[in-house]
């Protein structure tokens, strides 16, 4: 099951970074502060990819562990409400 969920997990990732990046294509401001940041100092996209790929990475070392199941659960709750977040901003721009 840990894997279905992390397979779910991964799709999140990458529907937050193209759902991100289109937002602020057309003039949204990063929520989250330290990515806000890191924005300022390099491209959105490419810092995008950095942490979504780092997140994937730290999240598919501990898949063996036995928490790992609610962790997931609650990282797709949390990635599925920043997308459609992400889709409302985007169709709320002009």
């Amino acid at each position: 099951m840990a894997t279905y969920l992390f397979i779910t997990f991964v799709a999140l990732q990458l529907l937050d970074i193209y759902t991100t990046s289109v937002a602020l294509k057309k003039g949204a401001v990063e929520s989250n502060p330290i990515l806000d940041e890191l924005f300022h100092v390099t491209n959105a996209l490419p810092a995008l990819i950095v942490v979504k790929s780092i997140l994937i990475y730290l999240t598919y070392n501990i898949l063996d562990t036995e928490y790992i199941s609610p962790v997931l659960v609650g990282l797709i709750a949390l990635y599925t409400w920043v997308v459609v977040n992400n889709i409302k901003v985007i169709k709320n721009q002009k």
